[in-house]
């Protein structure tokens, strides 16, 4: 390749390498989509991708047939697939943000598939309206804006449930599987922190930016239950310590099963 990356900082970028031979390689300002049927192991295949710079949507989805394999995350995100067999043997991410540039490397299994799917879901899965946010399983609890806070990058937290307004929620579907979350108290919006894309990523209240660290996939896991997955980096919504007492931090997290990554959306009570 012969792509010059400091001066194309956040813009989109795809390419395409055939045997360590370039055969695709384009930057734009704005989202970019290259779709192809190819030959991988004597059979014709579908590769769809889509790569969206911070400021276009800040998505990278590399599909083979209707299998999104890409880490989606910040950076250079690359998908490997055997010419010879069509099997995808790696995907990783490079953050180029970082001064390190870590890489990721994403876990292939037979359940790829399935957890795209549910992770992006074009159907509306919870209608808009007005909610408390109750984990699983601890109704005396609800998320809450620290104080009832109306500044900038106040605190998202756990506390008693009271359904007053410091915990009323209003989802607003963003199209695409995704929401934003708006605090009723504030008209600000959850955002992960600084645009945080480690474990421990804080989340905060900010004023509307339309960003992808403002926007959230929600996926329902069974029991009435759902799951928040940041769209920016792809870490779900975890009470911190897995701790039922007012005050604990409301965090960013590798999904990992646990209950307390799992939330009730209920319509509050109103007077």
């Amino acid at each position: 390749m012969t792509s010059d990356f400091r001066s194309n900082h956040q813009n989109s970028f795809i390419a395409v390498i055939d045997g360590g031979n370039c055969i695709f390689e384009q930057w734009e300002e704005n989202k970019m989509v290259l779709e192809d049927n190819i030959s991988l192991g004597g059979k014709n295949r579908y590769l769809s991708v889509t790569s969206a710079g911070f400021a276009y949507g800040d998505t990278a989805v590399i599909k083979l047939d209707s299998t999104n394999y890409s880490y989606n995350s910040r950076g250079l995100n690359i998908v490997t697939i055997e010419k010879a067999t069509g099997k995808v043997v790696s995907s990783v991410v490079i953050d180029t943000y970082l001064s390190d540039a870590t890489i990721k490397v994403k876990e292939l299994d037979n359940n790829a598939a399935k957890r795209w799917k549910e992770y992006e879901k074009q159907a509306q899965q919870i209608l808009d309206g007005e909610y408390v946010l109750i984990p699983s399983g601890k109704e005396q609890c609800a998320l809450d804006i620290e104080a009832g806070s109306g500044q900038e990058n106040a605190n998202l937290q756990l506390w008693t449930r009271t359904e007053e307004l410091p915990q009323q929620f209003a989802l607003e579907y963003a199209g695409n599987g995704l929401y934003y979350i708006k605090a009723l108290c504030s008209d600000k919006y959850l955002t992960a922190y600084n645009y945080g894309n480690s474990n421990g990523t804080n989340v905060v209240q900010n004023s509307f930016t339309g960003l992808a660290n403002q926007k959230w996939f929600i996926y329902e896991c069974g029991d009435g239950l759902y799951k928040i997955m940041s769209h920016y980096n792809k870490l779900v919504l975890d009470v911190s310590g897995t701790v039922a007492e007012p005050g604990i931090n409301i965090q960013l997290y590798d999904e990992n099963g646990g209950e307390w990554q799992k939330f009730v959306f209920s319509r509050f009570k109103e007077e």
